[in-house]
């Protein structure tokens, strides 16, 4: 009897770590999502240096020179696209 127990406990902590992972897997979309719609602060600094566009990551402070990143908004140090705000 006790086997069957264990059994039941079991599956039940399966089925609320699955849950519970869910939830926090949906909140954090979801915050990413807001993030990129409503984030105030800017994350990147595009600018010539030395007649060279570049862009500087202000999450990570890297600056990169590739025409690639710059073009894109990409950081190669966080691996992530910046997002442009839309005028």
């Amino acid at each position: 009897m006790n086997g069957v127990w264990w059994t039941i406990g079991a599956a039940l902590l399966v089925w609320l770590l699955r849950i519970i992972h869910r939830t926090c897997v949906a909140s954090r979309v979801s915050q990413n999502q807001e993030e990129a719609t409503f984030w105030p602060i800017p994350s990147y600094q595009a600018e010539l240096r030395d007649g060279f566009p570049t862009i500087t990551c202000l999450r990570c402070n890297m600056t990169s020179w590739s025409p690639g990143d710059v073009q894109h908004l990409y950081c190669g140090n966080c691996h992530e696209y910046h997002i442009q705000k839309k005028r």
